[in-house]
């Protein structure tokens, strides 16, 4: 309990994050920070992980909450190794990695995963989708249940097109995201789970964890609102709500309204999901079940949409895997070699690694070795007891102006680690 307590001291202050990025995306100065206020529950997947792990969660100065090591590590130790809570494909990699977990598929011909009984483990399946969109593939019969069992039996009631077309037109991933996110909250509410728990990715321990381009830094602590105000209490039960396990997050500070590209988005993803409760029957646990999902559906607003928006666009990360090459297909071997993102399988939020601090000069590496969405993250360096445990939010190899110029501008903080001082001071 006392590492809870020390948990939920940590978390309490979160560093404030990327106003000045919703303004220059916007053009606008930003409306008054929402009201949804940060939740002080910690997800179990939270506190189990900090039970074996080799860190700790710390208040940094001039950057708010991160992780810290609790014993000397060598280079290339383990530090974490996570699950996605939640994880989407790229819409341009669809058709190569799993639907469910990101895995690179291998280039042999699918079959149909339509009553599929696990008898063909080991082989990619393929399901339809709904009003036309390219179908789901899946790397096996596990993570085609697993699907089934957290978002898929909502989305093949629901029509995306919309939303998928508007994500490609315009370069979008995270709008995908929180599309899953109100999948999983939709089929929670029909089968009766209050208390949240997992999607179908959820995160998974092995002694750690993972995150993308977000989730904490040296964010200046002048650029937005980063927790709720007032003690921090640890509940052991969710609380109510769509946003239990992404309510500790950071988070943009985005307020009502939020940016017009954001409305657009949530309005094809509102339209895509609306009226897609199952039917009631009269009576009895259909129309239980009916009820149900309509009021989740009702909760799953504009308001819920800006919130989960404003954690994605910190916390998110880019999975990288390496796909399969048809060397008969000399064309696709050449484009494969060169394109620029072409082994960007997906996007995924993990929410202990979110929690990892950014500095230029990391001593965390990140890598997908599994060519799947789990992240591993091993110790660059040798690394001290104490020391705070850093990734990269940016590419390293950039001029200073040019990586202070992008993380000001994605994740709302001028970067004062000891490499950008160095630079500048030269």
């Amino acid at each position: 309990m006392l590492l809870l307590q020390h948990l939920a001291l940590a978390l309490r202050r979160c560093p404030s994050v990327a106003a000045a990025a919703a303004a220059a995306a916007t053009g606008k100065q930003l409306a008054k920070p929402q009201q949804r206020p940060f939740s002080t529950y910690i997800p179990d997947v939270v506190k189990q992980a900090f039970e074996s792990a080799p860190f700790e969660a710390a208040l940094i100065h001039g950057a708010g909450r991160g992780l810290v090591a609790t014993r000397a590590l060598s280079q290339g130790d383990l530090i974490l190794s996570e699950r996605p809570f939640v994880c989407t494909p790229t819409p341009e990699h669809r058709s190569k990695v799993c639907y469910n977990c990101l895995s690179a598929l291998p280039l042999d011909a699918s079959s149909d995963a339509s009553g599929s009984d696990g008898s063909n483990a080991g082989t990619s399946l393929c399901q339809s989708l709904p009003a036309g969109r390219l179908g789901a593939k899946f790397c096996g019969a596990a993570c085609l249940e697993e699907a089934r069992g957290s978002f898929l039996e909502f989305e093949l009631r629901s029509d995306l097109s919309a939303l998928d077309e508007y994500c490609v037109r315009n370069g979008e991933r995270f709008p995908l995201l929180a599309a899953r996110l109100a999948l999983m909250l939709l089929q929670r509410a029909a089968r009766g789970d209050r208390e949240g728990g997992g999607s179908s990715s959820s995160s998974g321990g092995d002694g750690g964890s993972s995150s993308s381009g977000g989730g904490g830094s040296g964010r200046g602590p002048d650029l937005g609102i980063g927790a709720a105000q007032g003690a921090w209490q640890i509940q052991e039960a969710a609380p109510p709500g769509p946003l239990a396990e992404l309510g500790f997050l950071c988070y943009a500070n985005v307020g009502l309204p939020p940016p017009q590209p954001w409305q657009e988005s949530f309005e094809l993803l509102r339209k895509g999901i609306s009226g897609r409760a199952p039917a009631a029957d009269g009576g009895g646990a259909g129309a239980d079940e009916a009820r149900a999902v309509e009021a989740a559906a009702a909760a799953l607003d504009l308001e819920w949409y800006t919130a989960v928006l404003a954690r994605l666009h910190l916390n998110t990360f880019r999975v990288d895997c390496v796909f399969p090459i048809d060397f008969q297909d000399f064309a696709a071997a050449a484009r494969a070699a060169i394109v620029a993102g072409g082994s960007i399988s997906g996007s995924a939020l993990y929410l202990v690694a979110a929690l990892l601090n950014h500095s230029c000069e990391p001593n965390v590496n990140v890598a997908w070795p599994r060519n799947d969405g789990r992240a591993v993250f091993t110790a660059a360096r040798d690394i001290a007891p104490g020391e705070q445990l850093a990734i990269t939010y940016t590419d390293s190899s950039q001029a200073v102006a040019e990586r202070r110029a992008h993380l000001l501008t994605s994740y709302g903080f001028e970067c004062g680690c000891q490499l950008c001082t160095e630079q500048l001071a030269a």
